[in-house]
């Protein structure tokens, strides 16, 4: 009896141990062993001791792991702990999980995975009645929809979650996120007043961002207000903006966001009359989000649009 006392006192201990440590890792952004966390999924997976808490710090460990610029890890995590989930019956945790996956699917680049989990997700919360995960399956949705080019379809997912999102007060983070992807799909359809019109919205429910994520989100933001004030031509404004993008990225931690920010401010570079020093930034920026395998396109598209400018079409 003692030994069996022991043991569930030890894993505890353990569990309260694996909490501390991956709240302070979404805390300090990239700076976290993750070779600790990694090793620390893989206890979390067979530890027993309390499954609902088990399965909600791995799915915190894949959501760091994303922030961080690391979804291969994170997709790597979120499918070993899909036995655990299914496992549980919980149907939001389930949904949550089915949902990280998608995210890190659509950024490595496979889509079509993205698309069948995200439909299973929506299944899920549509039949448990989670209207707040059914906005944020329709808002991951619609990134996805947008990096396969299917920008008209992602803004319909996106008014989708922000009608789902009017109802919650808890969605304003959601409503951001979905307004920053329809800015960026009206950049790519060459709508641009109306994407300014978006982007300031997005920016205003983060005008102070208190978290890693928030954090992140405010950057990205900044980068489509700079790259929306390029094709008005309001060179001096989008500088602004890519300086407040690196301001914040700076604050993260976070290498996803310090390649938002460098792309900001190569393109704002290049078209203020710069274009040594930001298709030089640029080039690095392309070398980092290969060496990480993130936000690789974006950071292409940058680099084709500044060579244009200068009439390097080759």
């Amino acid at each position: 009896m003692s030994g069996a006392t022991d043991d569930i006192r030890g894993k505890t201990t353990t569990l309260r141990a694996a909490a501390n440590f991956v709240r302070n890792s979404l805390k300090s952004g990239s700076n976290t062993d993750t070779t600790a966390l990694e090793d620390l999924s893989k206890t979390l997976l067979n530890l027993q001791i309390d499954e609902p808490e088990q399965l909600r710090l791995l799915l915190d460990i894949v959501r760091f792991f994303y922030l961080s610029g690391k979804p291969d890890a994170g997709l790597k995590v979120a499918l070993q702990a899909r036995t655990l989930a299914l496992g549980s019956g919980d149907a939001k945790a389930n949904a949550s999980l089915l949902m990280l996956i998608g995210v890190c699917s659509a950024d490595t680049g496979n889509l079509p995975t993205a698309m069948e989990v995200y439909a299973d997700a929506l299944s899920l919360a549509q039949k448990s009645g989670d209207t707040l995960q059914e906005c944020k399956i329709w808002q991951n949705l619609g990134v996805a929809l947008s990096y396969s080019g299917l920008h008209r379809e992602s803004i319909n997912c996106s008014r989708q979650a922000l009608g789902l999102a009017g109802g919650l007060n808890e969605a304003s983070g959601i409503a951001q996120m979905v307004y920053m992807n329809m800015a960026v799909c009206h950049l790519n359809l060459d709508e641009i007043d109306q994407g300014l019109t978006i982007i300031t919205k997005a920016i205003d429910l983060t005008l102070v961002p208190d978290s890693t994520h928030a954090i992140l989100n405010r950057v990205l933001a900044e980068n489509y207000y700079a790259r929306l004030l390029i094709e008005k031509s309001d060179f001096k404004a989008a500088q602004h903006h890519a300086l407040v993008a690196r301001h914040f990225a700076s604050q993260s931690k976070s290498p996803r966001a310090d390649i938002s920010a460098s792309v900001a401010e190569g393109l704002a570079e290049v078209f203020s009359g710069q274009s040594d020093i930001g298709i030089s930034r640029l080039t690095a920026t392309l070398e980092r989000g290969i060496a990480l395998k993130v936000t690789i396109r974006e950071v292409l598209v940058a680099l084709v649009k500044a060579h244009e400018h200068i009439g390097q079409h080759d």
